[in-house]
Formats: C-alpha cells, sequence, structure tokens
C-alpha cells in the first residue's frame, strides 16, 4: 500500500534542497538519513525528479538542462556594433510579464520603439534541445526548480550583467532578486568570459527570468534543472494505482 505523503511547505523544501544539494558534483546523497522521505520527496507522485533522482537529495542527477543562445550584434556589422544595445530580455515569462521584451525563437525586434526601423534593436534566439518555446509554455504548467546555470559570453561586458528573479502577484508587489554574474566569478579564473553560478531559483507561471544581455555580444546560457511539480504525471499514476487494486472497469 502507498504511504500518504505530506505536503510541506514551498520553504520547507527549498532548505531541504540548499541542505543537501551538493552543487554541480553528481554526488549521489541518496542514503543520507538526516530527515523523513516526504521532507526530502520520495514517492511523492506529485514531484517529478526523472534521471538519476529520486528526491531532493540527489536532484542534480535529473540530467536535465536546456541551452539557449541570444545573439545581440545586430547581424555583426560595423554599423550594427555602434546601433546594438544592452537589452532586457525576459526568457521566462509570467502570467503578467514585466521588466524586459518576452523572447521566443528566431530573430526578433525588441526594440522600445516598435514599427520604427531607426530604432530597430534585433536579436536571434535559439533553444536546445527543443524551442525555448517548448521550455516556456511547458514551464506554465509544470513549476521546476533550475539548480543553477553556466554563462558564456563572446564580450566581456556580459560579465558586468545580472539576471534578475521577479516574482508577480495580482494582489501585491512582491520583491524581485537580481543574481549578479560577477559575483561568481574569481580573481584567477582562466577563461575571463564563462562564469558558473550556483544558485537554486525556482521557475514558474507566476515568476519572471529576466537576463541583461550586453550590447555586441552573443551570450550562451544553459540551465540545469532539478525536481519539477508535475500534476498530469500524478493523475495518471494515481488512475493507474487505483485501476490496479481496485480493478475499476469504466462502461461508457
Amino acid at each position: 500500500m502507498n504511504k500518504v505523503v505530506r505536503f510541506r511547505s514551498q520553504r520547507e523544501i527549498e532548505a531541504a534542497a540548499e541542505t543537501y544539494l551538493n552543487s554541480f558534483n553528481g554526488e549521489d546523497h541518496s542514503d543520507f538519513d538526516g530527515g523523513s522521505d516526504d521532507l526530502l520527496g520520495y514517492d511523492d507522485d506529485f514531484l517529478e525528479f526523472d534521471g538519476n533522482a529520486s528526491s531532493f537529495a540527489n536532484e542534480m542527477a535529473t540530467g536535465r538542462r536546456f541551452t539557449i543562445t541570444i545573439d545581440n550584434t545586430q547581424g555583426g556589422g560595423e554599423q550594427a556594433i555602434l546601433d546594438s544595445t544592452d537589452k532586457a530580455i525576459i526568457l521566462i515569462p509570467s502570467y503578467d510579464p514585466q521588466g524586459g521584451v518576452v523572447v521566443t525563437d528566431g530573430v526578433q525586434n525588441v526594440s522600445s520603439v516598435p514599427g520604427n526601423a531607426a530604432f530597430n534593436q534585433l536579436v536571434a534566439v535559439r533553444g536546445v534541445p527543443e524551442k525555448l518555446k517548448a521550455l516556456q509554455e511547458w514551464i506554465k504548467s509544470n513549476p521546476v526548480r533550475c539548480l543553477g546555470f553556466k554563462l558564456e559570453a563572446t564580450n566581456i561586458l556580459q560579465m558586468g550583467m545580472h539576471m534578475t528573479i521577479a516574482p508577480r502577484s495580482p494582489f501585491r508587489k512582491l520583491e524581485s532578486e537580481n543574481i549578479y554574474i560577477h559575483d561568481y566569478k574569481t580573481e584567477n579564473q582562466y577563461n575571463d568570459k564563462v562564469a558558473s553560478i550556483q544558485r537554486p531559483f525556482q521557475m514558474d507561471g507566476q515568476t519572471d527570468i529576466i537576463l541583461n544581455v550586453s550590447k555586441n555580444a552573443v551570450t550562451t546560457i544553459t540551465f540545469y534543472f532539478g525536481a519539477a511539480l508535475n500534476t498530469a504525471k500524478a493523475l495518471r499514476k494515481k488512475a493507474n494505482i487505483a485501476n490496479g487494486v481496485l480493478g475499476v472497469q469504466h462502461r461508457l
């Protein structure tokens, strides 16, 4: 018989993940004996870990990653380089996007003066392994923890930019948080155009993920994902268990 799993608060879940997550080294802490199974997410029908992960204790082992490349060089010509500007783009939009321009796949104009060719500001966006739009739509229904990300750029100015985690509410204004890229670099780092940001946060339909991109730069960002809240999978699993245990047959 399946045991009853008690839901914990988001704060409790995040605290457990922060305690047991060993960043990006992929260690398996599934044998950790420091807390209850329900706190770590074992056997929780609503949580999806995927890959070799089975709980928050070895969350990094999901193997989920998604790469987005943003080309902000305006085509790379001499005049294009002069015309290029820093931009705030929303990679993952909330239900009410604010603070930047939502981007999808392909070349798009993110100008603050749309319709005027003299003010065109073009960016080219590409997702891997699927289109960025697919990730955006999936996250609307499946809140997911991002365990961190790796950022690479062709222009060192990108290292001075930041990402904003901006939760939204229809009832009040919520506080945003900035993740400053240069805080995760060291003085002795050999490649000054690469940064690994080991900072967990959540992506969902109530949060804007805003990236400030440098002018005249091609920026590649790879997100590493952990647990997701998947209600569709939970419904299928519960229905299968009920049908198997009770022998339920449906007749139309």
